[in-house]
């Protein structure tokens, strides 16, 4: 329809794909959005100070993290349209892009205390957007650039929950590497060590472009 004829894949190479995607796609770009919620009560803390518990909670989860969840229509409106007219591949690339360069930047961010005050939160909340538009057009591109490339018949829905089990993939590697630095760093990762975690976020994205 929009000049757009992806080459079908053989069985052997849609199998492979669909677990690439599951690793790259479903595991490591859910990474980056799972890890915030594993980290929210460090972030509470240097992002929503409050003397009131409940309000920085509400702060961080209500805002911060649902934040990603209501703009990921609006990436999958932006990517779908690239990834018709302009290709699949290009879609998927510059979505998940998106996704790691704002991980990292998080991991970067000044805290509440450093930037002044509220200036903080706000550079968290538009990171966090940045992120929910990538991943929404991540969602349904890169599943759909692996179906386009899987042959017609029975094999194709089996592809498609390869590639979506990708979720509980991302919470199992969330949770090993976020236990595996805490352990290692004790009390230093309160203070830093969190933010090798967002920093490293970025990596999933580049091997996605290579």
């Amino acid at each position: 329809m929009f000049g757009y004829a992806p080459k079908q894949l053989t069985l052997r190479q849609s199998i492979l794909a669909a677990i690439s995607t599951m690793l790259v796609w479903g595991g490591l770009e859910y990474y980056d959005i799972i890890l915030f919620a594993s980290l929210a009560p460090i972030l509470e803390m240097y992002f929503f100070p409050s003397r009131v518990a409940i309000v920085s909670a509400i702060e961080t989860w209500g805002g911060a993290f649902a934040t990603t969840y209501f703009v990921r229509p609006i990436g999958a409106v932006i990517f779908g349209w690239v990834g018709d007219v302009r290709g699949r591949r290009l879609a998927t690339i510059s979505d998940a892009a998106l996704v790691g360069l704002a991980t990292l930047a998080i991991g970067l961010l000044p805290t509440y205390y450093t930037a002044g005050g509220v200036m903080a939160p706000i550079l968290l909340y538009l990171m966090r957007v940045l992120q929910g538009i990538g991943l929404g057009g991540e969602a349904g591109g890169g599943a759909s650039w692996a179906l386009e490339l899987t042959p017609r018949g029975g094999i194709r829905p089996y592809i498609n929950g390869v590639m979506y089990s990708g979720l509980s993939w991302a919470v199992f590697l969330t949770s090993f590497v976020t236990l595996s630095v805490k352990s290692a760093m004790h009390q230093a990762f309160n203070v830093y060590g969190w933010r090798i975690l967002f920093i490293t976020g970025a990596i999933p994205a580049d091997s996605l472009n290579n």
